[in-house]
């Protein structure tokens, strides 16, 4: 993260700014693909290639993808949470599997209504 100060918020977006663009600059010149093979042929995996190579770089975790096998078929499902992946995995493999609409299939999210019976989305 860069910070910058200056008179005028404005000034200081460019501060920042300059900030971030020599950082990638650096960056650009460690990572050459001579670096990378280097790195390669010693036996670092991708992450630490990146991690040794542009130490500001962060993960940010988007959510998460799984993979279902059933029947020597494979589904994937993605989510923001694992349980929410593997419910929209299994939803696809069932919908698959029997023919049956996706739309038809037990919803991800069964919700309950205080008022009344259970709804589903």
């Amino acid at each position: 993260m860069f910070e910058g100060s200056a008179a005028t918020k404005k000034q200081a977006m460019h501060i920042v700014a300059e900030q971030a663009v020599q950082t990638v600059k650096a960056t650009r010149q460690q990572m050459t693909p001579d670096n990378v093979q280097s790195a390669i042929s010693v036996g670092k995996n991708p992450v630490s290639i990146i991690k040794e190579m542009c130490p500001d770089a962060r993960f940010h975790l988007q959510g998460f993808v799984t993979s279902l096998t059933v029947a020597e078929q494979t589904f994937q499902g993605f989510g923001r949470t694992k349980r929410l992946a593997e419910m929209q995995a299994s939803r696809r493999a069932l919908s698959q599997l029997t023919g049956i609409p996706l739309g038809q299939c037990p919803p991800l999210f069964p919700l309950v209504n205080n008022n009344g019976p259970k709804r589903t989305i």
